[in-house]
C-alpha cells in the first residue's frame, strides 16, 4: 500500500505534490523564460511520468492541467510539429474513465488546436464552425461520452453538439446525411 503523498518528503523538504509542483513549475519558467519549445520527447516523458504511470491520483490532475496551461495560451510553449502526434499517441491513450474535467479540458485544446491545423474545424467570433466530419479524435470524444463519468460525458456532450450546430458551408447541404450518420454513430 503506498502511502498518503502530503506524507511522502523528498530529500526531506517537501512532500511529492510540493515537489511535483515546483519541478512543473520551473519547467514552465525555462520554457518562457528562455523562449523555447516543450519538444516531443520531453512532453512525452513528463505525460508518462504523470498521466500514463501515475503513482497517485493527483498526479494525472497535476499534469493535465500544467498541460492545459502549456496549450491555453496565444504562443504555445509544445512544439508545433508535435502537437498532433501528441495528441494522437498520449493524449488519446489515457482511459476515458481516468478522465476529470480538467483531462476533458486538456482533450478539449489539443482536440481543437489539431483539428483547426488540420483544417477540420474553424473558430469564427470564438464560435467553432465544422469544416469537414472526419474529424482526429473523434472515436475518442464518443468513448468519453460512453464511458467518462457523468459531469466529464456532458462536457464531451456539449461539445458534439456544437460540433454538429454549426456545421461549414461545404456540410450544410449535406446535414441530413450528417444527423443520419450522427444518430448512427
Amino acid at each position: 500500500q503506498i502511502s498518503d503523498p502530503r506524507h511522502i518528503f523528498i530529500h526531506g523538504r517537501f512532500n511529492h505534490y510540493q515537489n511535483v509542483n515546483e519541478r512543473l513549475k520551473f519547467i514552465k519558467t525555462i520554457i518562457r523564460e528562455g523562449m523555447i519549445f516543450l519538444s516531443q520527447e520531453q512532453a512525452v516523458q513528463i505525460w508518462e511520468c504523470l498521466a500514463g504511470r501515475a503513482v497517485f491520483l493527483d498526479d494525472r490532475e497535476y499534469c493535465f492541467k500544467w498541460f492545459v496551461k502549456l496549450m491555453n495560451t496565444e504562443e504555445q510553449d509544445l512544439d508545433a510539429e508535435c502537437i498532433k502526434n501528441f495528441f494522437e499517441k498520449q493524449v488519446m491513450k489515457i482511459e476515458p474513465t481516468l478522465l476529470t474535467n480538467s483531462g476533458m479540458t486538456c482533450f478539449d485544446l489539443f482536440f481543437r488546436n489539431v483539428n483547426m491545423k488540420e483544417g477540420k474545424m474553424n473558430c469564427i467570433r470564438h464560435r467553432l464552425i465544422l469544416e469537414d466530419i472526419n474529424l482526429i479524435g473523434l472515436d475518442y470524444l464518443w468513448l468519453i461520452v460512453i464511458n467518462a463519468n457523468e459531469e466529464v460525458a456532458q462536457k464531451a456532450v456539449t461539445l458534439l453538439k456544437i460540433l454538429y450546430t454549426n456545421l461549414g458551408p461545404s456540410l450544410q447541404t449535406q446535414q441530413h446525411v450528417i444527423n443520419e450518420d450522427f444518430i448512427q454513430h
